[in-house]
């Protein structure tokens, strides 16, 4: 089967662009609320946080979405510690199980001046301890691997990442910076299935995006 997992940084190309691409089920994190039920598909979708524009003083409502052919079963998990306080910030996982797999889509918060670390290594690491061998964790987790606390290194939790190119890009004085695999694909190390054909869906923007990540599960 083909899976697309998505960190929402781009609503046009979103409902324009990717509902174009080929795939069985599509796993989106910051889904627009507006948009996750427009689409001639099945979904499920929950709210994770609202985008607080200062300016404007607008709430745009963002979510988890599963997007399927046909209908399916998803669980929706609050996790143990979020930043009541603050809407701008991650507060939910979904779980489904398709064809044994279980698959968990992953709304982690972002640490910034408002959440602490602390609340983001919480988030990151309540789902990695669902992972077993028959286990897909989708998300974006704001670091490149390397980079994890040690809380989170994965080599220590058995665990591996699947996607091994760039997924993010920023623009800083006018040069790009492209940040290796924040969006993530973790299975265990000796899990009974095969991830393959990874791709990172890049196109052309002068945005700081995330870019969708396609892969296969034989």
């Amino acid at each position: 089967m083909k899976i697309i997992t998505y960190q929402c940084s781009d609503e046009n190309y979103f409902n324009k662009e990717l509902i174009q691409e080929t795939f069985d089920y599509m796993f989106v994190q910051r889904c627009p609320a507006d948009n996750g039920y427009d689409w001639k598909f099945h979904t499920e979708y929950i709210k994770n946080f609202s985008k607080i524009d200062e300016l404007y003083k607008k709430f745009e409502e963002k979510g988890l979405c599963i997007v399927s052919k046909e209908p399916i079963v998803v669980e929706t998990y609050k996790f143990k510690n979020y930043s009541g306080s603050n809407p701008n910030q991650g507060k939910h996982y979904q779980i489904t199980y398709i064809d044994g797999i279980k698959f968990i889509n992953a709304g982690i918060s972002f640490p910034d001046e408002l959440i602490p670390l602390e609340i983001k290594i919480s988030q990151a690491s309540e789902v990695m301890d669902l992972v077993d061998d028959n286990t897909i964790l989708l998300g974006d987790f704001h670091n490149k691997d390397c980079d994890f606390p040690d809380e989170l290194n994965l080599d220590k939790r058995n665990l591996i990442n699947h996607v091994h190119s760039n997924t993010y890009q920023q623009y800083i004085k006018y040069d790009r910076l492209w940040v290796d695999s924040l969006d993530k694909i973790i299975t265990t190390k000796k899990c009974p299935f095969i991830i393959e054909g990874v791709k990172v869906l890049t196109y052309k923007s002068d945005e700081r995006i995330h870019f969708p990540v396609s892969f296969y599960v034989r």
